[in-house]
């Protein structure tokens, strides 16, 4: 049985799983994102599929606000789920998935759990309190060491010949004005940027674009829905060139 070649991989948090339409992609497509926030097990990930991924295939390394600051040394596990968690995720909220029905008060309750689960897996550092001042000697090695693993992830792409490319996913406006700018730029667009320009791959980054502001294009405050889907892939398929 000849096996399926990919010239497109996406990579990354659960959150990239709700982003991408294969079926919207002109050549072979495969969104591998289903690992929790290690670099680690991503990297896993890539290793496993490696024979179904093209010479010349262009690889994306979703990332997100606070992944930067999980520590990732503790989650070396590869933990995946099925493909149809996705399904099931949808099916839950018995909604019209073209559309956001949360009410204004369930959106910040939403948002504000939200946070709370990336500052356990920022722990010990905070996110909505953070200002420069709190950057301390300890962030400054975790923000290192995860930018190290994901350096060996782009390494791991470059050696197979494939193209990566960082591409920050998007947000709503509810969430994205939640996070301090100040934490943003030290903690996200800092390292993207390091990376970036060091390796000579592009950022791409959507989280705060217009386009993908509105919460109607989210299933919750950060899933996109089918709408946002096909904005958030027709997007990226743009500015890939593909």
């Amino acid at each position: 049985m000849i096996q399926e070649k990919y010239e497109l991989i996406i990579i990354g948090t659960t959150q990239a799983r709700f982003c991408f339409q294969e079926d919207n992609c002109n050549i072979s497509a495969k969104n591998l994102a289903m690992n929790y926030s290690s670099f680690l097990s991503q990297k896993k990930t890539l290793e496993d599929n490696k024979n179904n991924i093209n010479h010349g295939a262009k690889v994306l390394l979703t990332i997100e606000y606070p992944i930067y600051l999980c520590d990732h040394d503790s989650n070396e596990k590869q933990i995946r789920v099925p493909v149809e968690w996705v399904q099931n995720y949808e099916e839950g909220l018995k909604q019209n998935l073209y559309e956001n029905y949360f009410t204004l008060d369930e959106i910040q309750k939403r948002v504000d759990k939200l946070i709370e689960g990336w500052e356990k897996a920022a722990y010990p550092f905070t996110i909505r309190n953070y200002s420069p001042e709190n950057k301390s000697d300890s962030m400054q090695k975790r923000l290192r060491r995860s930018v190290d693993l994901h350096q060996a992830i782009i390494d791991y792409c470059l050696t197979n010949e494939w193209r990566p490319v960082l591409v920050g996913l998007p947000y709503c406006k509810e969430l994205g004005s939640s996070i301090p700018y100040e934490f943003v730029n030290d903690c996200f667009l800092d390292c993207a940027r390091s990376l970036s320009e060091i390796n000579r791959i592009p950022f791409l980054d959507y989280s705060i674009k217009e386009e993908l502001s509105s919460i109607h294009n989210y299933l919750d405050i950060w899933y996109l829905n089918y709408t946002g889907r096909q904005v958030f892939t027709r997007m990226l398929i743009d500015d890939l060139g593909l």
